[in-house]
């Protein structure tokens, strides 16, 4: 945990001399750090989530076979749904990580979060799943959509 801690400390460093960054904290915005980490595929303690149904049903039929995702054409798909917990008077509870809400163009456009879990924290305990056959049509479609209207953002 001490290196991720340290990367993360020289990511924030990195990123506070961004004028992105320094206009939003200009501003006041808030800038989540770890958010942006988690987004820019350094390692962190959060979870990736979203609440575009589209991009959940894009990981839910996907492999990735060397970087590369593909469409799974058999076995059992599962997305978990779930709901936000209530805020207190309008703050966000500290464990969502709100990743879509930065001040860089990618993340603003996406329908992303990101939930601090603890390591012996079950993710499976909160929620509901849905569970479906995967259909290698179905995969097929989903990845050729997903690609012509989210590509942009997202990969």
């Amino acid at each position: 945990m001490t290196q991720i801690k340290k990367k993360l400390s020289k990511f924030k460093n990195i990123l506070q001399t961004f004028p992105q960054v320094q206009y939003a904290i200009k501003d006041r915005a808030n800038v989540d750090y770890l958010a942006l980490a988690q987004h820019y595929e350094l390692r962190t303690w959060l979870i990736d989530v979203t609440s575009a149904p589209e991009v959940a049903a894009y990981f839910a039929t996907h492999q990735w076979i060397n970087g590369v995702p593909t469409p799974v054409e058999s076995g059992i798909g599962r997305i978990r749904g779930f709901m936000f917990p209530p805020t207190n008077y309008g703050s966000p509870d500290p464990k969502y990580h709100f990743i879509g809400l930065q001040c860089f163009e990618r993340p603003g456009l996406q329908a992303a979060y990101g939930i601090e879990m603890e390591q012996d924290e079950d993710l499976g305990s909160k929620g509901w799943t849905v569970r479906f056959k995967q259909n290698a049509i179905a995969s097929r479609r989903i990845h050729q959509n997903f690609h012509i209207k989210w590509k942009k953002y997202f990969i």
